[in-house]
């Protein structure tokens, strides 16, 4: 009698599975689950240092930050930046100290602070290539802050320190070439 279970159950099974012993046992005769994103689909990230160099008043200027962000399907890029003006945080190198001749409010706030940030959206055109082309933008916003001290931190200046600030919207779009050096590193200009 138990032989004759044993014979009924692998002969059943065999017909239920059709052969297919991989988990989760599935009939193949049934059809497959369908899904919202479906076919081969694939999520990778990114990271890493960028520098900018251009033109704030007449002077030219570094500005130093960061992006990271997940490309989906090697092509659709969600992530986001920050960035920071690095060089020159003198506000005469800049050029935007006031005249002599003029007698305002900020003449004597002599240094700069300025930042900004927020969400990147792109897209990737050609990255399984060697060289291959991205289009982002960064949207969010920022900061400038002129100060008359340096280091606006420092207990025993409180008394005399002054400074100002202001808020600004950020709409950046970023076209950049990248070269494939390895599978998990790539180098970028744009």
């Amino acid at each position: 009698a138990v032989l004759v279970l044993v014979l009924v159950t692998s002969i059943h099974a065999e017909s239920i599975f059709d052969g297919d012993y991989s988990f989760p046992f599935t009939n193949s005769s049934q059809p497959e689950t369908q899904t919202l994103l479906s076919g081969d689909f694939s999520v990778s990230g990114f990271g890493g240092p960028v520098m900018s160099v251009g033109k704030i008043a007449d002077s030219y200027a570094i500005i130093t930050g960061g992006r990271g962000g997940a490309i989906f399907n090697n092509s659709l890029i969600f992530g986001a930046g920050g960035y920071g003006l690095a060089y020159p945080v003198n506000r005469d190198k800049l050029g935007g100290s006031s005249n002599s001749d003029e007698q305002d409010e900020s003449s004597d706030l002599k240094y700069v602070g300025f930042g900004y940030g927020g969400p990147m959206i792109g897209v990737n055109f050609f990255q399984k290539s060697v060289i291959n082309l991205s289009l982002t933008s960064v949207i969010g916003a920022g900061g400038l802050y002129l100060s008359s001290d340096m280091d606006d931190d420092d207990e025993n200046s409180q008394s005399d320190h002054r400074h100002k600030s202001d808020a600004f919207f950020v709409c950046e779009p970023t076209l950049m070439a990248h070269v494939n050096v390895t599978k998990w590193f790539r180098l970028g200009a744009g």
